[in-house]
């Protein structure tokens, strides 16, 4: 599985480079900035953590990036997502490459690295099964637990739809023991 991971990401990455045709649009008024926001539905376990041990966990993240364009195909962003369920936060930097395929349908492969970080609930400090998470003056009826998992690889691979200064992209991604579906809108400016 990892040969054919590795071999994706070479292909999209070489087929970027020899792809001459670009959906992108040019325009004197355009930065090479953008941002855009994330929604990712993923699953997975972290093996070893007070909370994830063996058990498969399915999340929505939500989040936002910024980034640069080198060019009309390759370009370099900075994420943060968050899920609130278990408090989980992800963040990173990720290259992407965007060769198109047809007009304004393009291919996007991306490489990056991610940090993830997460505190949820551990044994309770009560003894009344029925108390609330947190008590009135806001401290908690349960342990936490903080925790970071190290620096992990990232890959993503998937479509996406530009209308001049509006990219949508629809991803398979994949980091650590995590892997889903990811859904992006990125505007330029």
């Amino acid at each position: 599985m990892k040969a054919i991971t590795k071999l994706t990401a070479m292909t999209l990455l070489g087929f970027a480079g020899a792809t001459s045709a670009n959906a992108y649009y040019e325009d004197e008024k355009n930065t090479k900035f953008y941002i855009g926001s994330d929604i990712a539905r993923i699953n997975g376990s972290v093996e070893g953590k007070k909370i994830f041990i063996n058990k498969e966990q399915d999340l929505t993240n939500w989040g936002f990036t910024t980034g640069y364009e080198f060019n009309s195909i390759f370009s370099l962003d900075a994420y943060y997502s968050e899920d609130d369920k278990f408090d989980i936060k992800n963040y990173g930097v990720r290259f992407n490459a965007r060769p198109v395929i047809y007009g304004p349908i393009y291919a996007v492969g991306t490489l990056g690295l991610n940090q993830t970080e997460f505190v949820a609930k551990g044994a309770p400090l009560t003894d009344n099964p029925f108390a609330p998470d947190f008590d009135r003056n806001g401290n908690a009826n349960y342990e936490q637990h903080k925790d970071k998992t190290g620096i992990d690889s990232l890959y993503a691979v998937g479509l996406g739809y530009r209308y001049q200064q509006v990219d949508f992209e629809v991803k398979y991604h994949k980091f650590g023991d995590f892997d889903g579906v990811m859904g992006s809108l990125m505007v330029r400016f």
